[in-house]
């Protein structure tokens, strides 16, 4: 069983808050508590998973277990007949198609996820945006049957 989390706060706890309202929760400023960001950027922005301590410093989910905030009201469990293919959701929500030039940003391990589902889509290239040592790591783990086209 897999459990995957969002980065919202619980709406029994923002009741009168103004993205609460309109149901978009999960860009509730109160989940991030850092007020660097607000000094710096006059605004403080909602608490996400696997960003900077700007974003409310919560570790990502890339792990076997994984500690939730707030996950009284943020988890949603898919059952085991739901098939891992179907984490490859976004990377066909994307719109390439065959023999096309991919442009990911990241080489962390979701763009690592997303090369590969783009490759084998049949993307002509892939493109990674990133800045060292991401970029070497990438280049010294990744398939080599790949490499050409990355």
């Amino acid at each position: 069983m897999f459990t995957l989390a969002s980065d919202m706060w619980p709406r029994s706890r923002l009741h009168a808050a103004t993205y609460c309202k309109k149901k978009q929760s999960s860009q509730c400023k109160k989940t991030n508590a850092n007020a660097i960001a607000k000094a710096i950027y006059g605004v403080r922005t909602a608490g996400m998973f696997g960003y900077s301590h700007l974003t409310g410093g919560i570790a990502g989910g890339q792990a076997e277990y994984v500690r939730v905030p707030f996950g009284d009201v943020n988890l949603l469990e898919l059952p085991d007949d739901v098939p891992d293919e179907n984490g490859k959701s976004n990377t066909l929500d994307a719109g390439f198609e065959k023999g096309d030039s991919v442009a990911i940003f990241g080489a962390g391990p979701i763009g690592h996820r997303a090369r590969v589902f783009a490759l084998d889509r049949g993307v002509n290239k892939v493109i990674f945006v990133d800045t060292e040592p991401r970029l070497s790591y990438i280049k010294s783990h990744f398939p080599w049957k790949y490499m050409p086209r990355v």
